[in-house]
């Protein structure tokens, strides 16, 4: 009696091993799926992230690029850099109207970069006159220039 009572004592337990295991299998493979989706979701975060950033790029970097590089030339072209990220990213995923808009920012820049550079050179050297030019055009003889003077 006492080996048929262990014996189903034993069954008893087989029946409710199968059962912990036919629970746990599917509970298993749902922590799996869950995890697997935390991946998925923490991946379209970041591609979204990065997606929003290059939009708000425009607005970040309209005031700067508009108002040229003043004082700070290598923060300008850093920023100017940032936008020609963005048109190259809206370029590759052929978004025209975005990289159109982008496009021309960065021309604004661009120009508002020549016209600095113009402005420097202009602060820094001594212009010549129209009949100068031609009197020294005209003139047979070489002239020797006092770069001293010139300053």
């Amino acid at each position: 009696m006492r080996i048929n009572h262990a014996i189903e004592v034993l069954d008893n337990v087989d029946q409710q091993f199968q059962l912990l295991v036919e629970l746990i299998v599917p509970a298993n493979k749902g922590r799996s799926n869950l995890l697997r989706l935390a991946i998925n979701a923490e991946t379209h975060h970041l591609l979204t992230s990065s997606v929003f950033r290059y939009y708000e790029i425009y607005n970040d970097l309209y005031l700067t690029i508009t108002s040229g590089p003043s004082d700070n030339l290598v923060g300008y072209l850093v920023e100017l850099d940032r936008l020609n990220d963005a048109i190259i990213y809206f370029k590759r995923r052929e978004i025209v109207d975005e990289q159109k808009r982008l496009m021309e920012l960065y021309d604004i820049g661009r120009e508002k970069l020549i016209e600095a550079s113009n402005e420097v050179i202009m602060r820094h050297t001594n212009p010549i006159s129209p009949n100068e030019l031609l009197e020294l055009c005209r003139s047979k003889t070489s002239i020797s220039i006092d770069i001293d003077n010139m300053e």
